[in-house]
């Protein structure tokens, strides 16, 4: 605020103290004032721009992790042929996973699909009918027979060994003998598991003495033909209809699945039936049976076996038990529908796409980013940051390391490929990458195993720890996280302007209570002189008066 200092001063009293005052401290306070806030809007502007440089850099970083590993070079490719049915649909399908090798073809052949073993009830008119006539019955599920050695069987301890076995106590396992029975047990009868740890088990004679741990004495191993198989008695109460028989055998055994199917009412007396399924495969098979013998009741019979997929591969004949099969062809996961017709190809090829899709990118980015650079160290750019970062040394010191990443030969060199120069990428004049797409591709098509040795050292999941030959992509990671590192050029000179910028505003607290006390300084001296003028003010009324109160003035001449 403008004052008129001479006017105020020569009027002798009523002077604007406090407006005085403060234009006063504010023509002392404005240029420190300027100047330390352009200060720290220049060191502001600085952080900026190196938070941009560090963003260039980190795009970078990420492109040459996508180069980076060999096995970010493997995209292939999966062709199928000739693999229908005679009716003519798919026999099988394939897809493609980690771990194909590109360049190689397989021959396909299905000549039989896995099946599920599958039970089917006789049928009943209603869904609510009692079974049995009324009274009570078990329905029993049994597994697979499995045989068991004599070496298995432990007469001294009474363990019975199965690696990896899956019994938990009170399952209930059907014994046959074929010959010289295990001494202690009675050929085809129920006994009940006791588990002692994942490879062994002993028998008892009840569901409870399982439950209690006391278990059958065996005295004799027997001969090398001893079978069990698990058996799931399920038992119905009196009233149970063919609904309930569903739910208990789903509730009571892992070995099934069990559903009520309607087969419309044109069945008659046959419209309800029970369709019990397992799992595909051979070692999938079980059988159904039931005590119930009265009346109306479900009488179960075999409709169809479960048996292993059978696929020929390269002329070997395979056997699994399962329609998807990924455990023949390395990286290539069959999926099986139909018997096939003739003999189909899977074929595995190599794409070089996303290879030079990384490279482009690469190249794309570091244009990008020079371009950037350019701006920040040119005086006359009129850009966000423009010249911000004109003669500073450091960032002249990161744009040199960059750079030195395309120029600088590869530390895995082949005998063909040694820089970026020799798969087409090169500087113009202006310091830009441009690519010879040429020379690109012949590197790819012809050298494709060079390339990936040139960037990659033939390596996946690279340390970055210790001294190692990298490949382009892992020795540019390396310089481009020591730049960016905690210790690093960027983050080291952002610390620093950043203490600067703190010790600024510190000096602008300091310059605002130093200008407080300028303040309150020339308050205090304008009161006082203010004081002195109203002192003289009185002063002169008083002589005034009393010179008019004399006879002898010239008043009264």
């Amino acid at each position: 605020m403008a004052v008129d200092f001479l006017g105020a001063l020569g009027a002798g009293s009523d002077i604007d103290s406090k407006s005085l005052v403060e234009s006063l401290v504010a023509a002392e306070r404005q240029p420190r004032e300027a100047s330390l806030n352009a200060k720290i809007d220049a060191a502001g502007v600085e952080i900026s721009a190196y938070a941009e440089v560090a963003s260039a850099l980190g795009t970078l970083t990420s492109i040459f992790e996508r180069l980076n590993d060999a096995s970010e070079f493997q995209s292939a490719t999966l062709s199928v042929a000739g693999n229908k049915t005679s009716e003519g649909g798919d026999a099988f399908t394939a897809t493609l996973g980690s771990g194909a090798s590109s360049g190689t073809s397989s021959s396909i052949r299905v000549t039989a699909l896995a099946q599920t073993e599958r039970w089917i009830s006789s049928g009943v008119d209603a869904s609510d009918t009692e079974l049995n006539n009324g009274n009570a019955f078990t329905v029993s599920l049994s597994g697979a027979p499995e045989t068991f050695l004599s070496s298995a069987i432990d007469p001294s301890t009474d363990q019975i060994s199965k690696t990896a076995h899956g019994f938990q106590t009170g399952d209930v396992l059907y014994y046959e003998d074929n010959g010289s029975a295990i001494g202690g047990l009675t050929t085809k009868t129920n006994y009940y598991v006791v588990r002692i740890d994942d490879d062994t088990f002993k028998l008892a004679a009840s569901g409870s003495d399982a439950e209690a741990g006391t278990v059958i004495d065996l005295t004799t191993a027997g001969n090398d033909s001893q079978t069990f198989k698990t058996n799931h008695e399920i038992s119905l109460d009196a009233g149970a209809t063919i609904t309930d028989v569903v739910a208990a055998i789903n509730a009571g055994s892992d070995l099934a699945t069990a559903t009520l199917v309607d087969r419309g009412s044109g069945a008659g007396s046959e419209r309800y039936v029970i369709s019990v399924e397992g799992s595909t495969g051979a070692e999938n098979v079980f059988s159904v049976s039931t005590t119930a013998s009265a009346g109306v009741y479900a009488n179960f019979t075999n409709s169809q076996d479960a048996s292993d997929a059978q696929v020929t591969v390269n002329g070997v004949s395979i056997l699994r038990p399962s329609n998807v099969i990924d455990d023949v062809i390395d990286g290539i996961t069959l999926n099986l529908f139909g018997v096939s017709a003739s003999d189909g190809r899977v074929a595995v090829g190599r794409t070089t796409e996303v290879v030079e899709n990384n490279i482009r990118d690469l190249v794309a980015a570091y244009n990008t980013m020079k371009s950037s650079f350019d701006q920040l160290a040119d005086p006359d750019s009129t850009g966000d940051f423009g010249g911000v970062f004109a003669g500073n040394t450091s960032f002249r010191l990161i744009q040199d390391t960059v750079q030195s990443i395309f120029l600088n030969p590869s530390s895995t060199a082949t005998d063909n490929l040694t820089y970026f120069s020799d798969i087409g990428i090169s500087f113009t004049r202006t310091g830009l990458l441009e690519i010879n797409d040429q020379r690109l591709s012949a590197a790819l098509n012809n050298n494709f195993d060079e390339l990936v040795t040139l960037f990659s050292a033939d390596t996946d999941n690279q340390t970055k720890f210790g001294q190692a030959d990298r490949g382009i992509a892992g020795d540019a990671i390396i310089t481009l996280d020591e730049i960016l590192a905690r210790d690093g050029i960027i983050l080291t000179q952002s610390a620093g302007l950043e203490t600067r910028v703190a010790d600024y505003q510190e000096k602008l607290e300091d310059l605002d209570r130093r200008m407080r006390q300028v303040q309150e300084r020339y308050l205090a001296q304008f009161t006082a002189m203010e004081t002195a003028i109203d002192q003289l003010n009185s002063t002169k009324d008083y002589l005034k008066t009393a010179l008019e109160g004399l006879p002898f003035n010239n008043k009264n001449k």
